[in-house]
């Protein structure tokens, strides 16, 4: 499906919607920065402190020094990775085993486990994505929801309002505004999908990437809960925070 709702966006058309306030972090770009040591506030960015060429940490911030997802490392191997949304509140943080990935917690309000030890990894196009059991042509499958990722090759602008159209026209779904995102240091664009079904209603987010010939796709759906923070979109959140563009100089770069 999520090959629909990105065919249904595919244009290079004009109208961005870049200076919403929610995609003002859109163009900005991450620089990566060591440091010594962050320091955790509940509700509020973290604070990176000792800033050099050395240091257990690892941090991509934002021009006004708002964090965007810090590691700490353990020796040479990192043993934490904690990503943060656009105003840099938590979004996912991942703990490492020396297996790769064994935990996430969802940031949301209690917080989400997520469970990733049986979790797999794909190549779709320029990105590494790892998504709950086994993955078949980009789509992982779980009692919890779906994963879906697709690369379609050509141009097209996430930011732009013929994209966003696209997205609600193709899902046959209530799309939210969209929002800047980011994945492994590139900015994206998400929306959150709302699908009224009244026998078997359906929640999820959809994110979307430029690459150098293409934009990169990532969508979850699971069935809709009871619990108002909606602690099923935590698989697809943690899917996002583990995304990784397999090119060397992408996880640092803004989008073009």
């Amino acid at each position: 499906m999520v090959v629909a709702w990105a065919t249904a966006a595919w244009a290079d058309p004009p109208g961005s919607l870049e200076q919403a306030p929610a995609l003002l972090r859109y163009r900005q770009p991450l620089s990566r920065v060591r440091f010594q040591r962050v320091e955790d506030r509940p509700g509020r960015p973290p604070s990176a402190r000792g800033r050099g060429r050395t240091g257990p940490i690892e941090a991509w911030v934002w021009p006004d020094g708002t964090v965007a997802r810090y590691r700490r490392f353990a020796g040479r191997s990192p043993s934490e990775d904690h990503v943060f949304d656009r105003a840099g509140i938590p979004w996912a943080t991942v703990f490492l085993g020396r297996e790769g990935p064994e935990r996430a917690v969802v940031g949301e309000w209690p917080p989400v486990d997520v469970d990733l030890e049986t979790w797999t990894s794909a190549e779709v196009g320029p990105a590494e994505i790892r998504g709950p059991g086994v993955g078949l042509a980009g789509t992982w499958t779980s009692a919890a929801g779906t994963l879906r990722a697709v690369f379609l090759p050509g141009r097209a602008e996430p930011a732009s309002q013929a994209f966003a159209d696209g997205v609600a026209e193709g899902c046959g779904c209530l799309v939210s505004a969209p929002t800047a995102a980011h994945a492994d240091g590139r900015p994206g664009v998400g929306w959150r999908l709302d699908f009224p079904d009244p026998d078997h209603p359906e929640i999820g987010e959809l994110w979307a990437f430029s690459a150098e010939d293409g934009v990169f796709v990532l969508g979850w759906t699971a069935a809709r809960g009871a619990e108002p923070t909606q602690p099923e979109l935590a698989p697809g959140r943690a899917a996002l925070a583990l995304a990784h563009w397999r090119s060397a100089d992408d996880s640092h770069r803004s989008a073009k």
